[in-house]
């Protein structure tokens, strides 16, 4: 009978995806692949493998079944939006070793913490900030270390848990100037990104408790999101390219020297090319389905 549970939740997770996703775009999804206590989608199963600390399985079928509705989901005959990621880490999970893995590959960018500073993880929620010191470095530097992130075509994502007060989730700025980063919600009430231009741009946004995006689509087009929603568009022109430099995460990295930190909850952050207003639907519907399935939610 628990045998049964599982696969029951795993399918009507899976069945609730292609209905909420079908209503905004092209997407389509394919006929969810038979799951047991054993069998999970090929690709999470390689994530799942090298885990040190796995999740049980009702848990494990929930990120594998969010990992299959990101691979599947392909937007007009282009690739899916797993594959357009170049690093995913999903913080809200059973094991604090296993939050530091890059789930797009698991090979490379794993998170490390270059000032041996003990962070405040929370089982299934994720990382918080401490507004001062806490933060981690990807490794991963846009100039020299992108596969799908250009000058013009950059989206940068996070899904707090808690409001951050004032300081960055994610970026890098480097010696000449260039610069990738982007802070939620802020005691302002705004969203605020630098996306390879030369000014910080901001839209209201009163809560950063969610899934926030930050994206450029061309050379005169950035835009901001809150679950899914459009929060405005900017025409701020790429003058600058891609920063080289290491991205942290709950700060962002300024010449090699952590900054602005953030004292939010972090559970998913992710760096990807950009994205449509479909595209933002999906990924919202995704990340929020599987939070909502381990119980971390929006309220």
């Amino acid at each position: 009978m628990k045998k049964f549970y599982s696969i029951l939740i795993g399918l009507l997770l899976l069945t609730s995806l292609q209905g909420q996703i079908l209503r905004y775009s092209n997407y389509t999804l394919s006929t969810p692949p038979v799951e047991d206590t054993t069998n999970y989608y090929s690709v999470y199963k390689t994530i799942y493998d090298v885990m040190s600390d796995a999740p049980g399985h009702d848990t494990a079928h929930f990120q594998s079944a969010m990992v299959y509705s990101l691979d599947t989901c392909d937007f007009a005959g282009g690739s899916s939006l797993w594959d357009r990621m170049d690093f995913l880490y999903i913080l809200a999970t059973k094991d604090s070793t296993d939050a530091m893995l890059n789930w797009s590959n698991t090979s490379v960018y794993t998170l490390t913490n270059p000032g041996s500073i003990s962070l405040t993880f929370t089982q299934y929620d994720g990382i918080t900030g401490d507004f001062t010191e806490d933060y981690l470095s990807t490794g991963y530097n846009p100039s020299t270390d992108s596969l799908n992130v250009g000058n013009n075509d950059v989206t940068l994502g996070t899904y707090m848990m808690t409001n951050n007060t004032g300081g960055y989730a994610l970026g890098v700025l480097d010696n000449g100037g260039k610069t990738l980063r982007m802070a939620p919600s802020t005691s302002a009430n705004v969203l605020g990104s630098r996306m390879n231009d030369g000014t910080t741009w901001t839209t209201a946004n009163a809560s950063s408790v969610g899934l926030a995006l930050a994206t450029r689509r061309s050379n005169v087009e950035v835009e901001h999101y809150m679950n899914g929603t459009s929060l405005g568009t900017n025409t701020a022109v790429e003058t600058l390219g891609l920063p080289n430099g290491d991205i942290y995460i709950l700060c962002y990295n300024a010449i090699g020297t952590p900054t602005t930190f953030t004292d939010g909850k972090v559970s998913i952050i992710f760096a990807m090319n950009a994205i449509t207003d479909a595209e933002a639907t999906a990924l919202t519907t995704i990340f929020e389905t599987y939070m909502d399935a381990i119980g971390a939610g929006i309220p």
